[in-house]
């Protein structure tokens, strides 16, 4: 009994042991107090070296749990959403006959800034369900995935509720996005802009327009924030890879690249005495002049000269860099 007593009073003196070790992204300041049971911190890579595109494992083999935090071009999670949701279709088998989101607020925000799914997979993967939620926080997004060989639709809904439930964001973020994806565009828009020399003249047209480019990229403005001034531009990209959004005034296209936050925008010149068109590249880390060109640019046509710039195999005239909002000139 003495015995027994000793043991409850020590107890009481004895910090809780935690169910889980939690984590934080120190850039963005997203956190996560405390994992939820079945969750754990495992292997974790940062794709850029800089803190803007980190990929974390918490799950197990058995449910699977990634957790993304990465700076996105656009950062708005409906138009991503669907990027998502086709490679899912690839990677683990999840439909997209029927792709039916719905809306959530992650964290403090102060109205809802994200969008989840539950996924039944059809027999015979080794999958049984999978879940996706994607949100933002100013120009950071967050997007979870889990994938279970054994939880269905309810367990693996009960699973994403913790997690979600579990991540913090940092006070005094921008207000969220309006999470709206743009409709189709009711009229064809010709583009037939070709390639410009390199010159000083193009240089300087290049940095005239960067600073919008630069802001509509992250989100203060442009298509991620004005998605009603917008329409979804048919093109000739297969759609698991690029989706187009124009400008309903035909000044403006952007192309949205993959699932991680990656674009190609193209901008008429607004200044009479510099004619012609420029197009940029948006990475997690930087918004850089790719190309000039006569006019407005198919974007079938100018996507793909502007990859070199995207991934760091050509380097722009002038970029703007996302962390630290500074400009750049070579």
């Amino acid at each position: 009994m003495i015995r027994h007593l000793q043991l409850a009073l020590l107890a009481l003196f004895l910090p809780a042991a935690a169910s889980a070790e939690g984590w934080r992204h120190a850039p963005s300041g997203i956190a996560i107090a405390e994992l939820p049971d079945g969750f754990r911190v495992g292997t974790e890579s940062d794709g850029r070296r800089d803190g803007s595109d980190v990929v974390v494992q918490l799950g197990d083999a058995e449910d699977a749990a990634t957790l993304y935090v990465y700076r996105s071009a656009f950062p708005n999670p409906a138009l991503w959403f669907e990027r998502t949701r086709l490679a899912m279709r690839v990677n683990v088998g999840a439909p997209i006959d029927s792709v039916a989101p719905r809306s959530f607020t992650l964290g403090n925000a102060a109205a809802p800034n994200g969008l989840r799914e539950e996924i039944a997979i059809p027999p015979g993967n080794r999958f049984r369900s999978t879940a996706v939620a994607m949100a933002q926080n100013g120009e950071w997004m967050i997007k979870l995935r889990i994938t279970s060989t054994t939880l269905d639709l309810a367990g693996i809904t009960a699973k994403m509720d913790g997690l979600l439930a579990a991540i913090g964001l940092p006070a005094g973020a921008p207000a969220p996005l309006p999470l709206v994806v743009p409709a189709p565009c009711p009229d064809a828009n010709a583009m037939r802009g070709r390639q410009r020399p390199q010159s000083m003249e193009n240089s300087l047209l290049g940095v005239l327009a960067i600073l919008e480019a630069h802001n509509d990229a992250r989100g203060r403005s442009g298509l991620a924030a004005e998605p009603a001034n917008w329409c979804r531009e048919t093109s000739r990209f297969p759609v698991e890879q690029v989706a187009v959004y124009r400008r309903r005034d035909g000044k403006v296209w952007t192309a949205l690249l993959g699932d991680a936050g990656m674009a190609v925008s193209a901008y008429m010149s607004g200044d009479p005495q510099l004619p012609g068109a420029m197009t940029y590249a948006a990475n997690p880390s930087v918004t850089g002049l790719a190309l000039i060109y006569d006019a407005m640019p198919a974007p079938n046509e100018a996507v793909e000269p502007a990859l070199p710039f995207l991934v760091g195999r050509a380097q722009s005239s002038v970029s703007i860099n996302a962390s630290e909002n500074r400009r750049d000139r070579r």
